[in-house]
């Protein structure tokens, strides 16, 4: 072969060597594109995301992760983890990152799937999903999803406290005598207790003389003046209440009494609660007592200016009633009734037993 056929040959190669290069280089720039964009989206992803090497090595952490290591630096340090360091996490071993990596290192090294876990350290929670790395079969890294939970289960856990002492509450409410309804902020009814659903249904036939639409079961889930317009030029003054206020209106010759008092939260108006009470039988038992009141006044002004001698007395002969008369009677006989009755006094004759006169009465 000729030097000049060889040296032809040894172009021919070292093109071919070349062009092998440059495709290389041009897929290491394809695959360099595609890494930078991941780790772009990475970096700005809301997932907390951390990448170990095989041998367990941090290699990359993204923004969101290292602000959640930074927020729970403080806590780490003073509670179980003296020598946590936010700032060094990468390029360290995971195992000395915290407990659960050095438990669980033979674990995540044969993963062919991901694992989903959860661990506590220094009072705080996390979630962590472990994904394998695979690369023609071989795991060449781990990437790690963290969740810090703690703030999530701390109000996961108020709210099943809070729950739990609404339950209590509407349970004490339910079994009350007392006519219970809570509004919201908006003054939508959103519940009314037993006692208070009781008390309009037995109010219900002369309800609906003035309201025909008047239904007990549609109280609930409407606005508390849907039914009775009483409150409807009442709601902004109650809106700005600090203090209970009590009101009182008529509806077909029913007299209802409301006392309303707001329900605060931390300083912020949630509701309010109201009283009802229906006062129709009770004013008209009032009603009756004063009538009897007047008319035994009248009697009583009537007897005492009879001259007549007029006693009264119970069904246990126990005098109740004397007039001015008898008084006056009794009183000159005292001394001549004491000599019989030792204990008998004139100027006392309420609750005498008329038996102490007579020995068969």
């Amino acid at each position: 072969m000729s030097e000049l056929h060889k040296a032809f040959k040894s172009m021919l190669a070292m093109r071919q060597s070349l062009g092998l290069i440059r495709e290389k280089e041009a897929q290491e720039r394809i695959i360099a594109r595609v890494n930078a964009r991941i780790k772009s989206a990475l970096d700005n992803a809301n997932s907390n995301v951390m990448i170990a090497d095989k041998d367990h090595k941090v290699i990359y952490l993204n923004d969101a992760i290292q602000q959640m290591f930074n927020h729970v630096e403080s806590e780490l340090q003073q509670n179980e983890l003296p020598t946590f360091n936010a700032n060094h996490i990468l390029d360290t071993h995971n195992a000395s990152l915290m407990p659960y990596f050095e438990q669980q290192l033979s674990h995540i090294e044969s993963l062919t799937t991901s694992l989903e876990a959860q661990f506590v350290v220094a009072a705080r929670t996390f979630k962590l999903v472990a994904s394998p790395i695979m690369v023609e079969a071989q795991r060449v890294g781990t990437v790690f999803e963290w969740q810090d939970r703690t703030d999530e289960l701390a109000a996961e856990k108020e709210k099943t406290r809070i729950a739990s002492e609404n339950a209590r509450v509407k349970y004490a409410l339910d079994g009350s005598s007392g006519q219970v309804m809570i509004a919201d902020t908006d003054f939508n009814v959103i519940y009314l207790n037993d006692s208070l659903v009781e008390m309009f249904k037995v109010a219900h036939k002369d309800i609906t003389q003035e309201m025909p639409h008047f239904n007990v079961n549609a109280i609930e889930n409407n606005k508390v003046d849907t039914f009775f317009s009483h409150f409807s030029d009442k709601l902004a003054d109650i809106a700005a209440q600090t203090n209970s206020i009590e009101t009182e209106f008529v509806i077909a010759g029913r007299t209802f009494t409301v006392i309303i008092s707001p329900v605060n939260v931390d300083g912020e108006r949630v509701g309010a609660v109201l009283e009802w009470q229906d006062r129709t039988d009770w004013l008209e038992q009032e009603r009756e007592k004063i009538r009897i009141a007047a008319e035994n006044a009248r009697v009583r002004y009537a007897l005492d200016s009879v001259s007549g001698n007029v006693m009264i007395a119970d069904k246990n002969l126990n005098i109740i009633y004397a007039n001015q008369a008898l008084k006056a009677t009794m009183q000159s006989a005292e001394n001549d009734i004491q000599a019989h009755i030792g204990q008998f006094d004139a100027h006392n004759l309420i609750g005498f037993s008329v038996e102490q006169f007579y020995l068969e009465p």
